[in-house]
């Protein structure tokens, strides 16, 4: 009886073919209550990979009937998803349209009315509300993820040295292309992992030379991360020529051994030989500086990196074209070197906004476009 754990009652005769010979008789089969399991990973992953579908896994098999109406699916993204169930199967699939990517970091809650039935016709106990999260998608080489592979790169690569987390999947090669990765414990240090081998160490830095001033086209930034976070503060490395001298040099030396990386080698080589001889960096800007937002046009958020040639007090605020402040996002001292804030316009209308940095010495104004 095995197979035949869903049902209630089974009826046994014994008979010739023609006339029953000896008397029926009934087993009575207890009903295993239908249970939801949870969605599966593998250990110390916290995160579905973007282009792998969300499996559901549920104790014994669902009657196909029953899951029109009873599992609803949201996305903190707004991204919208669909669920397959195979007949005789155990399990629902989740999954984004057709020939796409789940939104990267994002935060998917699936609610499971107790209406969902066996096959016998039991219900699920209980109802239940499960939330699972996407992982991010890394360009290799774009390692403190701005949208750009320049001389930012390289900080992210001291901050996290030596730090290990999940290896991404390398057998497309290490082109210039999204790779899906899982989440490290420290979410920045997965974008610091430029070849997806698990630590990052010396040989990322050919991939920062690689792909040096390719842009990326995915929004890969945190939804509703909208606070400053300063990159030059991470474990107290306040700037770029702070960093420690060993790990300077482990990069120079492997930066020495990478082939076919072009402009980005010299380059990088140049800035590696001015921290290591003390030389002041005149590849780093001499005054304030405020880029392009990215990504631009976003929805609902974008990354705005600016430059500070020395601490100093900042207030950067957001701006309608009617002038009307909508959004603070810094207003207070902050640090010398490269920091960004994220910015998440989830609450206000699409349409046409300005930034606008203003430090004692200096106000720099940008234009960036909201499209929902």
């Amino acid at each position: 009886f095995r197979d035949v754990d869903n049902m209630d009652v089974i009826v046994i005769s014994v008979t010739d073919g023609r006339n029953v010979v000896s008397d029926s008789f009934t087993v009575i089969i207890r009903n295993r209550q239908l249970e939801f399991l949870g969605a599966e990973l593998p250990p110390n992953i916290s995160d579905f990979l973007v282009s792998d579908p969300i499996q559901l896994f549920f104790n014994e098999m669902i009657e196909p009937s029953s899951i029109e109406g009873n599992i609803v699916v949201s996305s903190a993204a707004g991204q919208q998803l669909l669920y397959n169930y195979e007949p005789g199967s155990r399990d629902i699939y989740l999954y984004p349209p057709s020939g796409a990517y789940f939104v990267p970091l994002d935060t998917i809650t699936v609610q499971i009315n107790s209406a969902i039935l066996d096959r016998a016709g039991y219900p699920l106990g209980t109802a239940e509300t499960v939330t699972v999260f996407t992982g991010p998608v890394v360009y290799p080489g774009e390692t403190d993820n701005n949208g750009i592979v320049d001389e930012r790169d390289i900080l992210p690569l001291g901050i996290f040295w030596g730090e290990t987390g999940p290896v991404r999947d390398s057998s497309g090669g290490l082109e210039w292309y999204a790779t899906p990765a899982h989440r490290w414990e420290q979410l920045r240090a997965t974008f610091a992992d430029a070849d997806g081998n698990g630590i990052v160490d010396a040989d990322d830095i050919c991939l920062v030379a690689m792909n040096w001033g390719n842009t990326t086209f995915i929004p890969v930034v945190p939804k509703g991360d909208s606070v400053v976070i300063n990159t030059n503060n991470y474990r107290n490395t306040p700037s770029l020529k702070q960093l420690d001298h060993s790990v300077i040099s482990q990069m120079y030396q492997a930066l020495v051994d990478c082939s076919n990386v072009g402009a980005g080698k010299k380059k990088l080589l140049d800035i590696f030989t001015s921290i290591l001889n003390d030389i002041p960096e005149e590849t780093l800007p001499s005054e304030m500086e405020v880029y392009q937002n990215y990504p631009n046009p976003f929805n609902p958020a974008t990354t705005i990196t600016y430059y500070l040639p020395k601490t100093t007090t900042v207030h950067l605020a957001i701006y309608n074209i009617m002038g009307q402040e909508v959004a603070v996002l810094v207003d207070g001292v902050v640090d010398e070197g490269f920091n960004e804030v994220i910015w998440d316009a989830s609450d206000v209308a699409s349409g046409v906004y300005f930034y606008r940095l203003q430090t004692e010495e200096k106000t720099i104004t940008k234009r960036m476009l909201l499209l929902k």
